[in-house]
């Protein structure tokens, strides 16, 4: 059986207060979207910011793959306070397992890595990300297989990757934010983010895009949500393709290690 670690980026007081008001955490969407595509597959969630909420303790060791969600912290991945986390990723990533992320989840590994992210002076983006188009790398690389050259996606973000480091290749950007996705071009750490949110439906984006006026730090809201979005987001087959696809991956890594699925 597959194991897969979700690691959820926020902090217990959020979490308390999203689960006090009947609402879903990162780490929930990541589960129902990845669950989409493995029926056989274990599912546990790491909780950095505060272990004692974990239902079970935690052995990187033990899971085959790993996700990260996004967050609604107060601090940047820059920040002092966001060290217990990326303590735990880089763990995380010294296994060399495949892992993914989304919005906070890729830009903490940027960070770790040698990058830079903070707030995007173009404003918080939250809705629809719109026209995210691949670039070369992004056009040839598996995780966008069966996808369009431009596409939108939910999103709900206030800071961005502001310098991607070198050891990564750029998949995808828009005007909004020039790093939508990327991955890590070398053979030690197999890792691709998104700055969007293809885990997220669209209820749950319209559920955020009413509280967005109170994320910490917003000086400017980018809500774009049409009346009637395109299938390729309404459908959760198409909005979800690139978990497909990473899952995918993880399998036929698995298959090649020789460990039995």
């Amino acid at each position: 059986m597959t194991k897969i670690l979700i690691v959820e980026g926020n902090s217990g007081e959020i979490i308390r207060t999203k689960h006090e008001n009947g609402l879903k955490i990162g780490s929930d969407k990541y589960h129902e979207a990845m669950a989409l595509y493995t029926p056989d597959t274990e599912f546990d969630v790491s909780i950095p910011f505060e272990p004692d909420m974990q239902n079970n303790e935690i052995r990187i060791e033990d899971y085959n793959a790993f996700a990260l969600t996004g967050s609604g912290v107060d601090w940047s991945s820059r920040d002092k306070e966001a060290k217990p986390y990326l303590d735990h990723v880089e763990k995380i990533l010294a296994t060399g397992k495949p892992v993914i992320g989304s919005c906070w989840g890729m830009q903490t590994v940027v960070q770790i890595l040698g990058g830079n992210c903070g707030p995007n002076e173009n404003g918080t983006e939250v809705g629809l990300a719109e026209d995210i188009r691949l670039s070369a790398e992004g056009r040839a690389h598996w995780i966008f297989e069966g996808m369009p050259d431009s596409f939108p996606s939910p999103c709900v973000h206030r800071d961005h990757v502001a310098h991607l480091p070198e050891c990564f290749d750029l998949l995808a950007g828009n005007s909004v934010s020039p790093v939508q996705a990327a991955c890590y071009n070398r053979e030690d750490i197999d890792f691709v983010g998104f700055q969007f949110h293809p885990e997220f439906d669209l209820d749950y984006v319209q559920s955020m895009r009413q509280s967005a006026e109170i994320l910490p730090g917003t000086h400017k809201i980018i809500a774009n949500f049409p009346d009637n979005p395109p299938e390729i987001v309404s459908n959760a087959g198409l909005r979800t393709r690139v978990v497909s696809n990473w899952i995918s991956h993880v399998q036929n890594k698995k298959a090649a290690s020789g460990i039995a699925a």
